[in-house]
């Protein structure tokens, strides 16, 4: 037989062109010859022949070389000059704006004597127009860009595109020409002396004319000596100064100064005489107040004040308020309210340590000017006070500007500002603690430690922090084993010393200072929150170093007020436990805002039905979490039946965890995502409608909000939870109403809006979804006042709600934006910027900004950091993989995910930039040393000692063999015989002191049945939140086990009257079994709900090992049980040895298109899941699979198909072959296949799985063989 069909690979599509993007600036004009043009170019890959390499150098801004998607990193473009010419810039256009970049680092390196080298690198977000002069002439022959990294920018498309690369043998400079700016601002000043340290010529541009914030110069004899010398930022475009010289309260005056020259450096560093300036009289002396203009602008690098004339008798020196450099005229000017914003904008200053009060921008008459927020509020407060910080910080103030004749206001973008410090670090000295988030402010003068051994005690001194210091006490044994004695009374030594007090007039409730010290560390802030704060510190300081703590001072405050998590623990249920675990690992990061997202249903209802057949959407899978306290006339609630909290224990929830300083925002999301109530009360759902996104969805999971009586019902929802003597959702809950995605009457949903916001405002500070973007009328229904004042809102979609319109609008912003926080959990650990398995940690550490908020069409915008509006930001789970699309994902399994981005947002909303720690990959690894957080235990993990957990042989009763002695005890009837353990049908048990095991482990025991198993008849059983959590026989009468609402199978049933040796292994997503020590299957698992099987063949089958009971309080399997052991996983081995596998295909990648993640059959089996066989999709019109309608393709295959072979070192018996489809893209799934093997070397083909279908989706594939086979070489 020659077929050779075994197709174990993937297959791609032709990739479509990338979008266009408008703005596309040309690159500058300049004098000396562009060397790159029409050069002979080289390029690692490009897409189509209208984006082939030499459009990066044909001298059309207008056309470009680009990649295809998904080929980014490192792809290369080389220039070949036409032998050596001399390099000095090179002009780099890139196609996407600014605003939409997605190149996130770059190099260029230059051939010089046939070998590369390196001469610029760039691992930040590249500007559209990069520029790179280069420090000196280079001989080359060849320019190499590289791109290192790059995301799918704001259209979530990963490519390189550059417009234009330009090279030169000389230095080209534009001139900044900015109308209205003050150059001053970035400038450096020098003179040729000072009067004092304090009047240094920096004073000349600190925007203050206050007599302490001046220049002056020392009593340099003659005058002429002086002079003044500005080094702007760069080449800069002049034609007026403004000089205010110091207004003088002796003769002469207002100024002694009755002539000077300016002078300035031009491109070339030719210094140059542009004016000599002869003052005016005014008074007896001077003009202090002086203009200069030239007639034609000059082009300088720097400019100079020399050869002053000055006549006083006394006191006869040179002093400058406030220099003034403009590249327009000013006179010409008119103030307007944008001008004067800008003019603030461009100012940054330095605020000394001697300087308490901010010294408000100067605004011209007709201007008033106030402070609107600065994001450090600790260090500027609202009213201009400043608490000067340990060392120096950089601070971001923004201000609002009225202009008094008409009364309207502009905000300014964040100035920067540095706040001088009341000491500097000493290089050598205890550096700083590494701690996440970033402690904001650290000073040491020393190099020593206090012993952790040294610390026995807690003193407290106010009864609001005994909760709080209840808690360091448990925490603080569960990391370091000390037992702390607790004592109500003043600091002592030897002693964690915390204290109810404020520090300072700034720091607020969650700040907290911390004085550690020879003897003691000391604690302080003026809540109970900052004190908790300072606690977690402490405990994390220990995981860096667990012999002592560094001495030193710290004030500690976070930049945003809303550090949050939004968790789905509807449509996959979490237990309470659960969030109360996650609550605790926030608060250990201090992370203050868990949204507990509490209704929702399945998205896809089209797979149901719609018309006449909508309400079989009803079978889908929804929940409402909470007890509810309505029902309809037959007497249906709206609660899951599943999985429920009661209003009892979720406010002691909401409440419990308040008192600790963690916020939990209940959200119950109406009026779309509501089939839990519309299933109630159909007469309120929206009917006979369908999605305009989607013409097959029904809206049955929409209440209609055009009718007075739902919205009334839905006003009755959430009373039912906000009034009353003893409210579930207290008056400090902030409540959540949902809101978002409403597709049916737009004038009915903003008229909802009108209504329900205010009411709930009367009980409760409201949140909600943006979507007053995306759901408009026309004319559009305004938004009352009442219903967004105080409003928090999560903004999540640029489409649904535009940030800086709902900015506009007024309302509280928090910044949930899918693009960097929205991952949806499916299992494959591919990491996306949305909608992923798991969240771009690295585009998060380098990009991402709490304020930062995102526009419709996709660019980024900043919100001034510390407007009161700016509340912060979150990051979401969502379940949306559920019900037909179920994912099989535990809660543990949500948590991994959760806890990998949590340090990211931690870091964004607590610490000043979010990048102290370095890297994406410093910070990931950090947060593995750091843990989950004290007495937290989210992947069921339990300490041993010696090889086993626990081991029970029943030779010596119920007795643990283990080290560990963990003895089983007595439960109900079962009863040790013969050595062994006895279980009975029906109620038969005994109980172990572990609960449940999570990751990485094994169960092992001995088992023989004593008659055949029944369905429903337990081995193992823990107790479960919800649904059972077991090993059993399964309704097939084969091994599996149950967790979560979820079933598991394995292909293996329990013979009677034999003993055989059963082990269960876990891992991550996969548990495995193995029979008298042979390996037999991995589990597979189905979602049963409504008595429908929703979904099957799941591979994700985490297994926590129910360990509670050995046996049954239900129903027990007739069995005798012996030799239990259990203990670590041992590392799994390659029994199949794929090092040494080789292949070959039909097609292939070629490596210069696929790059490093993509190509060549052999990386289909790498051991390396980044990366892939790939087809040649640059040949895709020659080389395809059979089309979507079953029509046979144009492939070489026969009949259209594309095979592979592998061939193995050795034979190997095999039952099935699996292979994992591509992770970061949805093309090239394989939907049919067939497996041939030869049994020997250069033997026959045999056909041993024929046209085995497959999902469209990214799950791992099985070809299963009829049976097993003995494989000698190849498949």
């Amino acid at each position: 037989m020659n077929k050779k069909q075994g197709v174990i690979g993937l297959v791609a599509t032709v990739m479509i062109a990338n979008a266009a993007f408008v703005d596309v600036r040309p690159v500058y004009a300049v004098e000396n010859l562009n060397l790159a043009k029409g050069c002979t170019v080289n390029a690692s890959s490009y897409e189509v022949n209208s984006t082939s390499p030499d459009k990066a150098v044909d001298g059309d801004i207008k056309t470009r070389w680009g990649t295809a998607q998904n080929k980014a990193d490192n792809e290369w473009i080389e220039i070949n000059l036409g032998g050596e010419k001399t390099v000095r810039q090179i002009n780099i256009n890139f196609e996407r704006t600014d605003d939409a970049q997605n190149i996130l680092g770059y190099k260029v390196e230059l051939e010089e004597n046939g070998q590369y080298k390196e001469v610029y690198r760039k691992t930040t977000k590249a500007k559209q127009n990069e520029i790179i002069q280069l420090d000196k002439d280079h001989q080359s022959t060849k320019v190499k860009v590289t791109v290192l990294s790059a995301d799918g920018g704001t259209i979530n498309w990963k490519n390189v595109g550059i417009n234009e690369i330009e090279v030169y043998s000389k230095i080209v400079e534009k001139a900044d020409a900015t109308p209205n700016k003050n150059h001053m601002a970035n400038a450096t000043v020098t003179a040729s002396s000072s009067e004092a340290n304090t009047l240094s010529p920096d004073k000349v541009k600190d925007g203050s004319t206050e007599k302490a914030n001046r220049w002056a110069s020392d009593y340099e004899t003659p005058t002429t000596n002086i002079w003044l010398n500005t080094k702007f930022a760069g080449l800069t475009l002049v034609k007026e100064l403004k000089i205010h010289f110091f207004e003088r309260d002796v003769a002469p005056m207002p100024s002694n100064v009755k002539s000077f020259d300016i002078k300035y450096k031009d491109k070339d560093g030719v210094e140059k005489l542009a004016k000599s300036f002869t003052n005016t009289k005014k008074g007896d002396g001077y003009n202090n107040e002086v203009v200069v203009k030239f007639n034609e602008p000059i082009e300088a690098k720097e400019l100079k004040l020399c050869n002053f004339v000055a006549e006083a008798s006394s006191w006869n020196n040179v002093s400058i308020a406030e220099m003034e450099v403009y590249s327009n005229e000013q006179t010409a000017q008119t103030a307007t309210l944008n001008s004067v914003v800008s003019s603030i904008e461009s100012q940054s200053k330095t605020i000394e340590a001697d300087v308490n009060t901010l010294d408000m921008p100067a605004v011209p008459e007709g201007f008033t000017v106030r402070i609107n927020g600065a994001d450090l509020e600790q260090v500027i407060g609202a009213d201009g006070k400043i608490v000067h910080p340990l060392v120096d910080k950089n601070v971001k103030v923004s201000y609002v500007v009225t202009e008094t004749s008409t009364g309207k206001e502009k905000k300014t973008a964040d100035v920067d500002y540095v706040v001088k410090g009341m000491n500097e670090q000493v290089t050598g000295k205890n550096a700083k603690p590494t701690v996440i988030p970033e402690i904001q402010e650290w000073h040491s003068n020393s190099t020593e430690q206090i012993s952790v051994n040294a610390l026995k005690t807690v003193t407290y001194t106010d009864d609001k922090l005994k909760a709080v210091v209840d808690e360091f006490v448990r925490d603080y044994k569960d990391f370091t084993g000390i037992n702390l004695t607790v004592k109500k009374g003043a600091s002592q030594a030897h002693a964690f010393n915390f204290e109810l007090k404020a520090p300072d007039t700034l720091l607020g409730d969650e700040g907290y200072t911390m004085d550690i010290q020879k003897d003691r560390i000391n604690v302080a802030s003026v809540h109970t929150t900052g004190n908790m704060y300072g606690m977690q510190t402490i405990l994390q300081m220990y995981k860096e170093d667990n012999e002592g703590y560094k001495i030193g001072k710290m004030r500690d405050y976070p930049r945003f007020k809303t550090r949050g998590f939004l968790f789905d623990v509807a449509r996959k249920p979490v237990s309470l436990d659960m969030m109360k675990e996650v609550a605790r690992t926030m608060r250990y990061y201090k992370m203050n805002d868990l949204q507990t997202h509490l209704s929702d249903n399945y998205i896809f209802l089209e797979q149901y039905g719609k018309g006449d057949n909508e309400n079989e959407a009803f079978k889908a899978y929804e929940a409402f979490r909470l007890e509810s306290g309505l029902s309809n006339d037959k007497g249906e609630t709206p609660t899951a039946k599943d999985y429920s909290i009661s209003k009892k224990d979720f406010r002691e929830f909401i409440q419990g965890e308040r008192a600790l300083g963690m916020k939990v925002v209940p959200e119950i999301d109406v009026p779309a995502h509501a089939t839990s109530f519309t299933k109630v009360w159909p007469e309120l759902m929206v009917q006979n409608k369908v999605s305009p996104l989607n013409r097959n969805r029904p809206l049955i999971d929409h209440l209609d909000v055009s009718k007075k009586e739902t919205k009334d019902k839905i006003k009755e929802i959430f009373d039912d939870y906000t009034k009353g003597a003893n409210p579930v959702f207290d008056g400090e809950t902030t409540v959540h109403i949902g809101a978002d995605e409403f597709l049916s009457n737009y004038t009915a949903y903003r008229g909802f809006v009108n209504d329900l916001v205010p009411h709930l405002k009367e009980t409760n500070t409201v949140r909600m979804w943006g979507g007053l973007t995306w759901i408009k009328d026309n004319p559009v229904t305004q938004i009352k006042r009442e219903a967004i004042d105080n409003v928090e809102m999560n903004l999540w979609s640029a489409d649904w709600a535009d940030g800086i319109e709902m900015y506009d609008m007024g309302y509280k912003l928090i910044n949930t934006i899918d693009d960097f926080g929205y991952m949806v959990p499916n299992g494959n650990k591919g990491r996306a910027n949305a909608y992923g398995d798991l969240l771009n940690i690295n585009r998060i550490f380098n990009q991402f900004e709490a304020n930062k908020v995102r526009v419709k069409g996709g660019a980024y915008k900043y919100v001034p950091a510390g407007d009161d509006q700016m509340l912060g930001a979150a990051f979401a789970l969502w379940s949306d993989n559920i019900d037909k699309s179920a994912s099989g994902l535990s809660e543990s399994d949500l948590y991994w995910r959760f806890f990998d981005a949590l340090p990211f947002y931690a870091e964004k909303t607590w610490a000043a930039t979010g990048k102290e720690k370095g890297s994406a990959d410093a910070l990931a690894k950090l947060a593995q040393n750091k843990g989950t957080g004290p007495n937290t235990n989210p992947y069921y993990k339990e300490n041993k000692k010696g090889e086993n957990y626990e081991s029970y042989d029943f030779n010596n009763g119920l007795k643990d063999s283990s080290e560990n002695k963990r003895d089983l005890k007595t439960g109900k009837n079962a009863e040790v015989k013969d050595k062994a353990l006895v279980l009975k049908d029906g109620v038969s048990y005994v109980t172990s002191p572990i609960k449940k095991l999570g990751n990485g482990n094994k169960l092992s025991f001995d088992i023989k049945l004593k008659k055949p198993a029944k369905p429903g008849d337990i081995l193992f059983e823990s107790d479960a939140d919800y649904g059972t959590h077991d090993i059993r026989i399964m309704e097939d009468g084969k091994l599996g086990f149950t967790r979560e609402l979820y079933n598991y199978y394995f292909d293996y049933e329990l013979p009677v009257g034999k003993k055989v040796n059963i082990a269960i292994t876990t891992a991550q997503q996969k548990t495995s079994l193995y029979v008298n020590g042979e390996y037999v299957c991995d589990a597979k698992g189905k979602f049963i709900h409504n008595d429908m099987v929703k979904k099957d063949n799941i591979t994700h089958s985490t297994f926590a090992l129910p360990l509670e009971r050995i046996g049954s309080k239900t129903e027990t399997v007739s069995a005798v049980i012996d030799n239990v052991v259990v203990t670590e996983k041992a590392p799994e081995v390659d029994l199949y040895n794929k090092a040494s596998w080789t292949g070959k295909a039909e097609s292939e990648t070629p490596t210069s298109h696929g790059g490093q993640n993509e190509g060549i059959i052999g990386m289909a089996f790498d051991n390396k899941p980044s990366t892939i066989w790939h087809s040649d999709w640059s040949q895709a019109t020659k080389d395809k699979v059979p089309t979507t309608s079953g029509g046979a393709g144009s492939g070489k295959g026969a009949d259209g198909s594309i095979w592979t072979e592998i061939s193995f070192d050795k034979a190997y018996e095999i039952n099935q072959v699996s292979f994992t489809p591509r992770q970061d893209s949805n093309s090239g799934q394989v939907t049919k296949a067939s497996l041939y093997i030869q049994t020997e070397k250069n033997g026959e083909w045999v056909e041993v799985a024929k046209d085995q279908t497959f999902e469209a989706n990214k799950s791992e594939k099985h070809l299963l063989l009829i049976h097993r086979m003995y494989m000698d070489s190849s498949l």
